[in-house]
């Protein structure tokens, strides 16, 4: 695909197709990552934000995360082990271990 530059105040700018907004999930605003290899071939990409960008986002308002999850504590532990035997030296094994209480 191509585009053209064009003038904007005292910098240049490429209008980027919707196409390839839509494909790169470019919104208005969005901050992208601008670099230029030895050979003058431009490369533009998605730029994530820090850490420290996105704790400074935290507010008094902003949900908790982990969100609250539901446990079954009805389920054994025990029965999700699976029972191996074998017949090598360290490769019986029994859960829980026998004398185990």
């Amino acid at each position: 695909m191509e585009a053209t530059v064009m003038k904007w105040g005292n910098s240049l700018a490429v209008r980027l197709p919707r196409q390839v907004a839509v494909e790169a999930r470019l919104q208005q605003g969005d901050r992208i990552r601008i670099e230029v290899n030895d050979q003058g071939t431009v490369q533009i990409g998605r730029r994530f934000p820090t850490l420290d960008e996105l704790v400074a986002r935290i507010t008094p308002r902003s949900p908790a995360y982990p969100m609250p999850i539901e446990v079954d504590r009805s389920i054994d532990a025990q029965s999700l082990v699976p029972h191996r035997h074998g017949t090598g030296k360290n490769l019986k094994t029994r859960w829980p271990p026998t004398g185990s209480n």
